[in-house]
């Protein structure tokens, strides 16, 4: 009898083989009821994620489950609109294996890089359990998005990781960070990218002083800053030379009386109120 390479299967047989996996994955998650459901689908994901061929015929099988299932490479390579969770990623890949973890990463990670028409991303983590690939993951993410001049807008909010040699995006208009980052860092940002009009930065963790922005942020309007705790504020007085802030919210707790000098710098300047909380 001759054998058919599974690759040379036409699509209907390959949507056979689809229901009967994804059939033996819903009487596992009827039996754990665990409500992770993606988890249990893992077996689906570990089979459809092993072949190209096979991406295009389950998006052709299923596009709701296909883009349930995070499996959508395609469309990461043309959206304008990215957002990357890490911790529900992990979560998904959890009973994958390594080769297929690779495999799946590989595919995200290129599907981002080809991705010419980003205009807003947001990257988000917040790890209820220690993930060791994670450092790799992050900073494969950060070096596909290195020359991304359609970037306008960017959203980090990522605990207990340090954002580091940061891309040259060069047209962003919104950043809002809540990440460890260096002064020097922060500063490049700026510097790289002229156009700033709105700033949130919410992380206590930041080495350095805030202000060494402030030469590179001529065209800032608004501008959220959580201040490092219990800090002597007057560090901030420098906030005072921005040219175009119109809006200042100060969020944390400082020294009692260190905020003078940057009220004083501010007065009949700012346009609204100065938010402090």
């Amino acid at each position: 009898m001759s054998t058919t390479s599974i690759f040379k299967l036409n699509d209907d047989c390959l949507y056979e083989i689809f229901r009967q996996i994804k059939h033996n994955c819903d009487v596992e998650n009827e039996l754990q009821n665990n409500g992770h459901v993606r988890v249990n689908y893992s077996d689906l994901i570990n089979f459809v994620i092993s072949s190209e061929r096979f991406v295009e015929a389950f998006k052709l099988w299923n596009y709701a489950l296909y883009k349930e299932l995070l499996i959508d490479f395609e469309s990461l390579r043309y959206t304008t609109i990215i957002n990357i969770d890490f911790g529900k990623m992990y979560d998904l890949l959890h009973n994958i294996s390594n080769r297929d973890k690779e495999i799946y990463w590989k595919l995200y990670v290129n599907a981002i890089k080809e991705n010419n028409q980003m205009v807003i991303l947001e990257i988000k983590y917040q790890p209820e359990q220690y993930y060791p690939e994670h450092l790799d993951r992050f900073q494969a993410v950060i070096d596909a998005i290195r020359y991304k001049h359609t970037l306008k807008d960017l959203r980090i909010n990522v605990h207990g990781y340090s954002l580091q040699n940061v891309p040259e995006f060069g047209q962003l208009e919104y950043l809002r960070l809540n990440i460890r980052m260096d002064q020097e860092d922060l500063v490049q940002l700026c510097r790289s990218n002229p156009y700033l009009f709105h700033i949130s930065f919410t992380s206590t963790e930041l080495f350095g002083r805030f202000t060494g922005i402030v030469p590179y942020c001529n065209q800032l309007i608004f501008l959220r800053l959580t201040m490092k705790t219990d800090i002597d504020a007057t560090e901030y007085a420098a906030l005072a030379k921005l040219p175009n802030l119109k809006t200042l919210i100060l969020e944390g707790y400082h020294q009692e009386g260190t905020l003078v000098k940057l009220l004083q710098g501010l007065k009949g300047f700012v346009k609204s109120p100065i938010k402090e909380s």
